[in-house]
């Protein structure tokens, strides 16, 4: 069964123990940037493709952040 594009989320989760945050995600810009990064550093890592064409990968949490709002 297919998931429908509703379904297809990004999801980032870490916790305070680790230094890691692990993403999955479904959106292709994401997936672009994050594989493009890993290309290039050693410190974004992939991890695995998941079924209808996701991804997971391994990033510092340090560049997990929220902007502010100007």
């Amino acid at each position: 069964m297919r998931l429908s594009d509703l379904e297809k989320e990004t999801i980032i989760r870490f916790n305070e123990e680790e230094e890691t945050a692990v993403i999955l995600t479904y959106n292709l810009d994401w997936k672009k940037k994050l594989e493009k990064l890993s290309k290039k550093t050693n410190y974004v890592r992939f991890i695995r493709k998941v079924p209808d064409n996701g991804v997971v990968f391994e990033v510092p949490k340090v560049l997990v952040t929220l902007a502010d709002i100007p």
